[in-house]
């Protein structure tokens, strides 16, 4: 059944996790030559390359691959979305921890790259949930920048449980959200003077009537609610055209 790891996978695994993650970290004390950038970290400074893609095709699969929706104008939102890590035998053994964080920093960045975010500037929020990890809420990169937050300092938080919980395998079906912070400038131009606005009004007035004012207001903020709180791209399609019908302003309440 994917997802769930079979007990060979799970023991080799096991058996020199503890050892690879030890050594992985002496290693990225010290800066790596670009034949060895595999076994030992180091933080990017581009977005991935052809090669850093077919390294992470090669040990990810993207079970149920999603797209990135606007969730509010300022917020670009991933659902949750299924990740396995695989052919874990076939990293060098002695640096798995810094082989397992740059399959996260690779995708970290190509995210960043597909949503027109920067490595400087562009923050995110990233969450891991494992079946077997003790907090429910998972592992978190919260408001950060990639130059601030990368794909090695999730791993180190997560090695810290691993060697602690060995119920925590990385050959498991995981759980990845991500949040990245970027404003919609689509269509925008400056902005409209006060002069102007006063001489014109409200531009969109969506409670029409006399009568039920607080109720259509309510109706109408609700629909804009569900539609920017909403888990999935599908579901924040279907509020919004409700929301649409509500405020369309050709159609009377």
């Amino acid at each position: 059944m994917r997802g769930q790891p079979t007990t060979s996978s799970s023991r080799s695994v096991y058996s020199y996790m503890s050892n690879g993650m030890a050594s992985g970290r002496q290693q990225s004390s010290s800066p790596s030559s670009p034949s060895s950038s595999s076994s030992s970290p180091r933080k990017g400074v581009n977005f991935p390359t052809d090669e850093e893609l077919d390294f992470l095709h090669k040990h990810c699969e993207i079970i149920d691959a999603t797209k990135f929706y606007r969730s509010t104008p300022g917020t670009l939102k991933l659902p949750p979305t299924r990740i396995q890590l695989r052919n874990l035998d076939k990293l060098p053994k002695a640096s798995l921890d810094v082989n397992v964080g740059r399959i996260f920093d690779i995708f970290i960045r190509h995210m960043l790259q597909q949503e027109g975010g920067n490595l400087e500037t562009t923050r995110y929020w990233l969450n891991l949930a494992h079946p077997g990890y003790r907090k429910k809420d998972g592992f978190w990169i919260s408001h950060k920048t990639y130059k601030m937050a990368d794909g090695h300092t999730l791993m180190n938080t997560i090695a810290d449980q691993v060697q602690s919980n060995d119920a925590l395998g990385l050959d498991e079906t995981m759980s990845l959200t991500m949040r990245i912070f970027k404003q919609d400038i689509h269509g925008k131009g400056d902005r409209t003077p006060d002069k102007i606005l006063r001489k014109f009004g409200v531009k969109h007035n969506y409670v029409k009537g006399d009568g039920r004012c607080l109720l259509k207001a309510l109706v109408i903020g609700k629909h804009w609610s569900d539609k920017n709180t909403a888990s999935t791209a599908n579901e924040a399609a279907f509020y919004d055209s409700k929301y649409v019908r509500l405020t369309r302003t050709n159609v009377s309440c």
